[in-house]
Order: C-alpha cells, then structure tokens, then sequence
C-alpha cells in the first residue's frame, strides 16, 4: 500500500481535533511506519478506510466528516497492530478488546462547544 507525502496543515495537534463543523483532523506522530491508518465505528473498523497521509516530520494525519456524535476508534500501524490514541482524553477499556489483541479504544465526541477528544 502506498503512503501519500502531503504537509499537514499548520497548527496540526496529535490527537483527533474538530478543525471546523463537523471535520475532524486526526493525526500521530509515527517514525519509521510504512503506513497508518483510523479506524472506528464510524467507517465499520476497517482498515484501508482512511489511511492517513505523511509529512516529512512523520506526522501521519487525515480529515474526516462527522457528524455530532460520539465515536470509538483506534489507528492501526502497517496494517496489522492496532493502538488506542495517546492523546485521547476518553478511553473505552472493554473485555472484548483485550480478547482481540487490543488494549484500549479512544473516544472522540462533539456536538456542542467546546469539542473534546
């Protein structure tokens, strides 16, 4: 899978972020990954969905449209290790998760201001 080099836009924090009404910029820092990418309940946990682009700094990063609500995600590092967000400031630890290898989920919420993560 290929990995596309874009800037990410000035201001980009890791974590995900509302950036306008309902777009939310996620973005990880991930040195020396062949690819990255979010997935949740928002895109059916798959994990060629939104593959995020690079910046020349490894910032890894996407924007996507959601609406007012509350998601459940993870990113997923070259295709097969999957990672709660480190910046998350909500985390969903559930039984089922750690039966499927996975630790922990992040949830991202907004709806009304301010926006939280």
């Amino acid at each position: 899978m290929s990995t596309k080099l874009k800037n990410a836009p000035d201001g980009t924090r890791q974590g995900a972020w509302e950036v306008e009404s309902e777009l939310v910029r996620f973005a990880l820092w991930a040195p020396n990954i062949k690819m990255v990418s979010v997935v949740g309940d928002f895109n059916g946990w798959e994990p060629t969905a939104h593959l995020l682009a690079v910046d020349e700094g490894d910032l890894w990063w996407c924007e996507i449209g959601l609406s007012a609500g509350e998601y459940e995600y993870m990113y997923v590092i070259n295709e097969d290790q999957f990672i709660g967000d480190p910046y998350a400031r909500e985390v969903n630890w559930t039984a089922h998760m750690a039966s499927a290898g996975r630790k922990s989920l992040a949830i991202w919420k907004c709806g009304s201001a301010p926006c939280e993560s």
